[in-house]
């Protein structure tokens, strides 16, 4: 019953497809620049797909410096974001794709520039710029994968922030919209969530004699431990749970000293 909320390889790879989309399409109308430039932002492109990460950035750099006043820059913008990201040097990631959203004149670029800013503000805690940033982009996908992870992840944003009425309406539309999506299994986790805070889980046993042992065993280093039952796969479990947090960030602050109790204690949702 342990999810991730945000998976860096998974999500690198959903932004991998929309980077060579994004550098297609650009090509493929390319009459305003030389062939050099087609074939800077082509290699760019081979080398991102290829996870040729700096190899990447540096064709991306290349086009920038020499077509800067292009109609197509903010597509190597956007390529050069995506080295710099899947690199985690996440400033600079985030300048580029800054430039991006200024220079592009595609609204499926800026939604899927927008969907990224949100991801980079997820990963530097950041979940009101992260709503901000999904808001606007899930104005501009279409309704067609990957606006299902986009959904998602502004849902978790969305709660991390205590909007729990808005991110159960987009948690649902994963559910309802997308029922064989990767995200439509941690999106019904999500909406088994009732509770408007946040909690420890530590444990989920079949027998609640288990469950009742690792109680007594957290609340004897002063831990406020409790049980829950629910029902999985038609039979009852048992998940042991500390604390009740109005935000994510006090739960992740008391996150390590659970921890030293039980390494892989997690907070959820």
């Amino acid at each position: 019953m342990k999810a991730n909320l945000v998976n860096p390889t998974r999500v690198a790879h959903r932004l991998a497809l929309w980077a060579m989309g994004t550098c297609l399409i650009a090509c493929s109308g390319c009459v305003t620049i030389s062939p050099e430039g087609v074939s800077l932002l082509q290699g760019a492109n081979a080398d991102y797909t290829s996870n040729r990460w700096p190899e990447a950035e540096t064709q991306a750099a290349t086009f920038i410096q020499k077509y800067g006043e292009s109609p197509v820059v903010a597509e190597a913008y956007y390529l050069r974001g995506m080295a710099r990201l899947q690199q985690k040097q996440y400033a600079t990631a985030e300048a580029d794709f800054q430039k991006s959203l200024e220079r592009s004149n595609r609204k499926d670029l800026t939604a899927k520039v927008h969907s990224i800013l949100g991801y980079l503000a997820m990963v530097q805690d950041k979940p009101e710029k992260a709503v901000e940033h999904y808001g606007q982009a899930l104005a501009g996908l279409e309704e067609r994968p990957p606006k299902d992870e986009a959904y998602f992840r502004y849902a978790v944003a969305l709660q991390r922030v205590g909007r729990w009425d808005e991110a159960r309406i987009n948690l649902a539309r994963v559910v309802d919209g997308y029922p064989t999506s990767e995200f439509a299994s941690r999106a019904k986790r999500r909406l088994a969530w009732t509770s408007r805070f946040f909690s420890i889980q530590c444990g989920l046993y079949s027998q609640i004699k288990n469950a009742d042992r690792q109680v007594q065993q957290l609340q004897s280093v002063g831990l406020a431990a409790r049980r829950s039952m629910l029902i999985l796969n038609g039979e009852p479990r048992y998940v042991v749970y500390v604390g009740s947090y109005p935000t994510y960030n006090e739960a992740r602050i008391d996150l390590p000293r659970v921890r030293t109790v039980v390494q892989d204690a997690l907070v959820v949702p």
